[in-house]
C-alpha cells in the first residue's frame, strides 16, 4: 500500500445503506448479515452465521474469505494475492494519478460490468460513481443475468 491510505482502498456504510443492500440482493446473500467493510473497487464484506464472504457488487459473485472476522482480518495482512483481488491497490493508485478520486459517498464502479467479455478492471472502463449505485444498483441486473441460461448473449445499449 505504498503512499495509499484505507480511505483510499475502503470504507464503511452505516445500518440504512446496509439495509438497502440486503434487500436488493437478497436473492443472493444470506439473512442476518452485517456489513464488516467496503472495498473502493465495488465490493462489500459480510459478516454471515458462516464466517465473512465477500460480495462483489461489480461482478454479481459472493464467495466465502474466512471463518470470522479475525480470520479475516488476519487475511488482509498475510494473503497478498487475497488483498490485491479485493483492493486493487495498482488499480486504485493508476485511477488516482489519472485524476479519478472519489469524494465521501462515492466509490469505484465500471462502465461494462466485469460479467460482461468486455468487462475489464481497467483504468479506461473505472469510473467514479456513487456508492449507492454501485452497491445497490447493480443488484438487479445482476439478478437478470443470473436468471439467464448459461451461453446467452446480451446487448448493452447506453441510456438516454
Amino acid at each position: 500500500m505504498t503512499g495509499q491510505t484505507w480511505d483510499d482502498l475502503a470504507f464503511g456504510i452505516g445500518s440504512g445503506l446496509a439495509a438497502e443492500v440486503g434487500e436488493a440482493w437478497a436473492w443472493l446473500v444470506p439473512p442476518g448479515w452485517q456489513p464488516v467493510l467496503c472495498a473502493m473497487v465495488g465490493g462489500i464484506f459480510l459478516r454471515t452465521d458462516t464466517g465473512v464472504q465477500w460480495l462483489d457488487c461489480l461482478s454479481g459473485q459472493i464467495e466465502w474469505v474466512a471463518g470470522d472476522v479475525a480470520a479475516f482480518e488476519n487475511r488482509l495482512t498475510s494473503d497478498a494475492p487475497a488483498f490485491d483481488d479485493w483492493f486493487r491497490p495498482g488499480l486504485v493508485a493508476r485511477l488516482h494519478a489519472d485524476g479519478k478520486v472519489p469524494r465521501p459517498g462515492q466509490c469505484y464502479g465500471c462502465l461494462v460490468p466485469p460479467v460482461f467479455q468486455l468487462g475489464r478492471m481497467l483504468p479506461g472502463n473505472v469510473e467514479v460513481a456513487a456508492v449507492r449505485e454501485v452497491l445497490v444498483g447493480t443488484a438487479a441486473a445482476h439478478r437478470h443475468i443470473a436468471a439467464m441460461p448459461r451461453g446467452n448473449t446480451m446487448r448493452l445499449r447506453a441510456a438516454g
